[in-house]
């Protein structure tokens, strides 16, 4: 098969199952157990289907799903895309809540795997599909974003928690709250939910902004001591300086109507505002645009005093000093 016939279907899939599931969450995938040829993450497919056993369905585009039959009824469902290798990338996995905890999607990937050699997790996951994900591979007791997942749980309104959930997944919760790494899922969608809040790879917390009126959550308090990432944003001219001190109050801003007050950090990795840096930065230092994520701790951080009267203020910051070592992405 032609190798930007099978990337186009690849992304395709990928791309229609992260917008069902932003719409509406992981019953959304359900979409997957349909009948052959009617699933709109695939094209036309050919495969016999069984009334119990695993059917394997075919498109044109390097689809393959793999459902787990149950008296006539798709009850387990796993999606993998061909790769021009001969391998096979996982593109969506799923199965029906009254069936799960079973193995059967485990079987699904064991069948795969017989056919393909080489199937391979897609490199973006939700934390339900790490979950899965940890299950077939081992344990992954040591990842700094689930570790802080965790910590965050404890701060949450249980019951508020609770309800949340209950209206957004319906007759799903109990099942996936009864999941150690699958509740951690719902508290990532929780959080961003009702307070902006994002936990990356690294475990760091990227969120909004600490202003009450603009979240349903006390964000300042669920993230209490725990680091958060922001951004500085400035021009590559001025690196060389930044990598030997730093990020440092005391030297010439790029700003002359700035207060000089600290360092100055915002929670947007892109925008109106962050290009407005950008520019000033290029024109005392030159070079071009390049944007620093830092680690700091909320107690570490004031806010703007330059903009606080205003909307941008909301989401900037100011800091003393940003050593090197917590300068975590240099991009």
């Amino acid at each position: 098969m032609d190798g930007s016939k099978l990337a186009l279907g690849a992304a395709a899939a990928l791309a229609v199952a992260a917008e069902l599931r932003r719409r509406r969450g992981s019953r959304g995938m359900a979409v997957l157990l349909a009948p052959r040829s009617q699933c709109p993450m695939t094209g036309p497919e050919k495969g016999r289907v069984p009334k119990n056993g695993i059917a394997r369905l075919d498109d044109p585009y390097g689809s393959v799903r793999y459902l787990r039959m149950k008296d006539g009824r798709a009850v387990s469902v796993l999606q993998v895309m061909k790769q021009s290798d001969g391998t096979a990338l996982i593109a969506n996995v799923y199965t029906d809540p009254e069936h799960r905890w079973q193995g059967l999607a485990r079987s699904l990937l064991e069948r795969a795997r017989r056919d393909f050699g080489t199937v391979r997790h897609n490199d973006s996951l939700t934390t339900m599909g790490e979950g899965w994900k940890a299950k077939v591979q081992g344990s992954r007791a040591d990842d700094p974003r689930l570790a802080t997942l965790r910590e965050l749980e404890r701060r949450i309104d249980p019951a508020d928690f609770e309800a949340w959930g209950r209206e957004d997944q319906e007759d799903c919760y109990d099942g996936l709250v009864a999941e150690p790494e699958w509740r951690l899922d719902l508290v990532d969608d929780y959080l961003q939910a009702k307070g902006d809040i994002t936990v990356r790879e690294d475990g760091l917390i990227e969120f909004g902004t600490l202003r009450a009126d603009a979240n349903e959550i006390a964000v300042e308090y669920v993230i209490g001591d725990l680091p958060v990432a922001l951004y500085h944003h400035t021009a590559t001219k001025a690196l060389p300086a930044i990598r030997r001190q730093g990020l440092r109050s005391d030297v010439q801003r790029a700003d002359r109507l700035s207060s000089g007050a600290g360092v100055y950090l915002t929670t947007e990795s892109s925008g109106v505002v962050p290009q407005g840096y950008i520019m000033k930065a290029m024109r005392l230092h030159g070079g071009y645009p390049v944007s620093l994520t830092v680690r700091r701790h909320l107690w570490e951080l004031t806010p703007d005093p330059d903009d606080e009267d205003i909307s941008s203020g909301a989401v900037q910051f100011v800091t003393n000093y940003v050593p090197v070592d917590d300068i975590v992405e240099w991009e």
